[in-house]
């Protein structure tokens, strides 16, 4: 097939590659054919299903065909004259559909056409050539088709279209698991939207598809895979779904594990695919899906039972198991796959000690991460372990499963550690429970070497503070200094890292700039490198944990966005971390557009997902800034003076980013020195907005808005451009206005492209505007339906003067009439010598 004129790809309007759709529309109308090619995860299916959509909205007769299904070669043999056919997977017809095709485009009705390139490519193609041979006609017609290549779907684009198409405001974790399991296929995609809204997805041990889908469902994209493996035998359906759940994985060891004649018949039907850039396999979860109707549970549990010591001998062979592994592993094990793991006697072989390794590890990152439910199934079904339990493990098992008094009282029952950091955790863990618990925690004991002993000292200080109520009042000048004594000598660098960490939230909470810190300099985010010891992992995570929240509260979410990602990366276990920094960056990201109730259904994921063994401090400034998060979502909710006497940093800072500049008090628009220190950047940047926004100086917005731009606070550059133009409107300076919009124009390009949820025009459209006292008075009395001539009378002055004052209050206001300076006209409770202030505020709808 010779190429004819190249068809540019891109996305126009509210579809992905709208502009391909259109042009490839417009030819077939004009009796044209088209054949779109590409690899798998290009959208080609996508493509040719909105190509038909368009065509029959145009009143075009339209046939949307499948090329495995088995009436296709009906359809296009009796498809009458003058009707569009489009035929979805050209790779999967059978010789006799190829040629009916054929037939078709020799008698010059148009015909749009998708070919997968790949490893049925080739075959389609001879069987082309072949079926083409004969026929000069065929010939030409085939050398005619018009040929569009598409290149794989980015998943920014297929994250756009799953806010497209739902109509329910998706969160972070639910968009990360359908991305993962579309394998960039928009039809998968959109299928999977579906399962997740009916509560088919989960995400552990990875993420996957938890049970045949009902019946019910419309789901043409699975139906459709289906329906082209329908020869597949139940033991390669079953050999599918197992190997689906083990990840990628090599042909040989494929082979061991299920079998060769299975791995050659999945190789063969393209449903056990190559990685890119890889020699490993992998069967698609959602392939699994489709097959899952032809499994047996018998061979299944074979399977599963034979990963599960492939996975043990991994383990003892000191090949360390991923945490999604782990899970699989401990998930995977019954009774039958314990019967030998241990040698002679009641020494444990090595593969036994694994398999005790492995639960144990899988149990802890369970109880960790809010999945106890999971663990008691697995200590359940594991039966007794083939050795002792870690004793600090237990403890925390204990708390998760009974609670922090019991977990308590586990620790004091149980033997304690002598040193090293098994003590450290033993006193970290110990702090955490008795402030649960409501208890003293007891001294620590003195029968330790001298460097041990200081140490000791250091870390239970360290501990203990992080583990108090959170303060009502300003950092701890004092405290701090003491802090910063014990993160410059501890030997510890977790120990350390924490003591810093408190400093550095601790003044952020309370709208300060913490001196020196990574805040302060801009230098990297410190985190321990090595977490070879279960203390190290636990207090990584919980550093990371308050240093992601720092750079929330402090507005640098963006900017450390991918610092913080590959902190989490490095921070074991990596995929818990990772999910709950996705719901943080995403809660913030919200709120940087102004959208405060997406970013409060991040948080509460948040929440959720949040490691276990975090400080209790620590877990109060979550709670605390989600409550403030709710309150600016919904600024009329109970509790709201009390939550601002405890969380006054957050509640300004989100009612700020949300465009609520009539609910900040005075004070917050200070952003007054705390404890001698600066104030956050990000508060000075908000009291230099409000505070230009009240001298009406569009010069000075204008250079904030710059700088909030560069910190990606959508919203908040909106706001400030759009009071600048206001005052370059009411001041007739046409060229400040359209400098105002140039600039407003590029904002919502860089958010569209930016932001995958985001819908031009949605952001909150907040403005403020500065009348004189008379343009006040003389608008507030032509809200209450007063005339010129009645104004001009109560004011002492003439008509015309009354003329003038409205025509300002319009024009600085932005209102077209009396009825609509009435709704403008909002006073703010800020005064200035130079008059009122009112906030010019029409939120856009966040829908999704």
């Amino acid at each position: 097939m010779t190429r004819r004129g190249g068809i540019a790809m891109g996305r126009a309007g509210t579809v992905i590659r709208g502009s391909v759709r259109t042009e490839i529309a417009t030819h077939c109308l004009a009796g044209e054919s088209i054949l779109v090619s590409g690899p798998i995860g290009s959208g080609k299916s996508h493509l040719l299903s909105a190509v038909a959509d368009q065509l029959s909205a145009g009143g075009a007769p339209v046939h949307l065909i499948d090329g495995a299904d088995d009436a296709a070669l009906a359809v296009v043999s009796a498809a009458p004259a003058g009707t569009a056919l489009v035929l979805d997977g050209l790779e999967r017809a059978r010789p006799e559909l190829l040629r009916a095709c054929l037939d078709r485009l020799g008698s010059g009705e148009p015909l749009v056409m998708s070919l997968t390139i790949g490893p049925q490519h080739a075959s389609c193609m001879h069987a082309l050539d072949a079926a083409s041979a004969g026929s000069p006609a065929a010939r030409d017609a085939l050398a005619a088709v018009r040929r569009v290549e598409l290149e794989p779907i980015a998943a920014r684009e297929l994250e756009w279209l799953l806010h497209e198409r739902s109509a329910e405001r998706l969160d972070s974790g639910t968009v990360h698991r359908i991305l993962t399991l579309a394998s960039g296929r928009p039809g998968w995609a959109v299928d999977l939207l579906q399962l997740a809204q009916h509560g088919y997805l989960s995400e552990r041990p990875r993420p996957w598809i938890v049970e045949a889908p009902h019946g019910e469902l419309d789901l043409p994209a699975l139906r459709a895979l289906a329906r082209e493996l329908g020869s597949v035998t139940p033991e390669a359906a079953t050999a599918a779904l197992a190997l689906s759940e083990l990840g990628a994985t090599d042909l040989a060891g494929a082979r061991d594990l299920v079998g060769s004649g299975a791995v050659a018949e999945l190789v063969r039907c393209g449903a056990f695919v190559k990685q890119p850039g890889a020699e490993e396999f992998s069967v698609p979860v959602f392939v699994a899906a489709a097959l899952r109707d032809r499994v047996s549970a018998d061979i299944l549990e074979r399977q599963r039972e034979a990963i599960a010591q492939r996975l043990a001998v991994q383990e003892a062979l000191g090949i360390q198991l991923s945490e999604a592994d782990v899970l699989l592993y401990a998930r995977s094990l019954s009774g039958g796959a314990q019967a030998d793991s241990s040698g002679a006697g009641n020494a444990l072989g090595a593969v036994g000690a694994a398999r005790h390794r492995v639960l144990q590890r899988a149990v802890s990152h369970l109880v960790a991460f809010t999945g106890e439910s999971t663990a008691r199934t697995i200590l359940l079904r594991s039966g007794p372990l083939d050795g002792p339990t870690e004793p600090l493990l237990h403890a925390r098992t204990v708390s998760a499963l009974v609670g922090p008094a019991a977990a308590l009282e586990a620790l004091a029952s149980g033997p304690r550690p002598e040193g090293g950091h098994d003590l450290l955790l033993h006193e970290f863990l110990r702090a955490q429970f008795a402030a649960e618990s409501g208890f003293a925690a007891a001294s620590a004991a003195a029968d330790l070497d001298a460097e041990t002993a200081a140490l000791l000292r250091d870390a239970t200080a360290v501990f203990t503070l992080w583990n108090t109520a959170v303060p009502a009042v300003g950092p701890d000048v004092r405290r701090g200094a003491a802090l910063g004594i014990i993160a410059a000598r501890s030997s510890s660098p977790e120990v350390a890292g924490l003591a810093g960490a408190l400093v550095d939230l601790d003044h952020v909470w309370h709208g300060a700039l913490p001196p020196r810190s990574w805040l302060a300099t801009g230098a990297a985010i410190p985190m321990p490198r090595e977490q070879h010891t279960d203390f190290a992992r636990t207090a990584s995570g919980a550093l990371l944990f308050a240093h992601a929240l720092t750079a929330f509260l402090a507005g640098e979410h963006a900017l450390r966005a991918d610092e913080l990602r590959a902190a989490a990366a490095r921070t074991v276990p990596h995929d818990s971390h990772a999910r709950w920094l996705r719901h943080l960056l995403s809660a913030g990201e919200a709120l940087a557009c102004g959208d405060p109730a997406r970013a409060s259904d991040e948080w509460t994921y948040l929440t959720r997902e949040a490691p276990r063994f975090i400080p209790v401090r620590l877990r109060g400034y979550l709670q605390r800034v989600g409550a403030a998060i709710r309150l600016s979502a919904d600024p009329d909710g109970a509790g709201a003076d009390a939550l601002t006497s405890v969380a006054a940093t957050p509640v300004q800072i989100a009612q700020y980013l949300s465009g609520q500049h009539d609910a900040l008090a005075p004070a917050a628009r200070r952003a007054g020195n705390a404890a001698g220190t600066l104030p956050l950047p990000l508060l000075r940047l908000a009291h230099a907005h409000l505070q230009a926004a009240t001298d009406q100086n569009p010069a000075r917005l204008l250079r904030t808005a710059h700088r909030l731009m560069q910190l990606e606070l959508w919203a908040p550059t909106a706001f400030a451009l759009r009071t600048a133009r206001q005052i370059f409107l009411s001041r007739r300076a046409v060229g400040g206005v359209q400098q105002c919009d140039e600039r407003l124009a590029a904002l919502e390009d860089q958010l569209t492209a930016s932001v995958p949820w985001y819908r031009s025009g949605d952001l909150p459209a907040v403005a403020f505007a500065q009348l004189t006292p008379r343009e006040r008075e003389a608008a507030a009395l032509a809200a209450e339906g007063r005339s010129n001539r009645e104004i001009a009378h109560q004011l002492g002055c003439g008509v015309r003067t009354v003329e003038s004052h409205l025509s300002q209050a319009r024009a600085k206001l932005g209102s077209s009439s009396r009825r609509d300076l009435a709704a403008r006209l909002t006073p703010a409770p800020v005064a200035s010598a130079a008059g009122a202030t009112f906030p010019l505020a029409t939120n856009g709808a966040h829908s999704r």
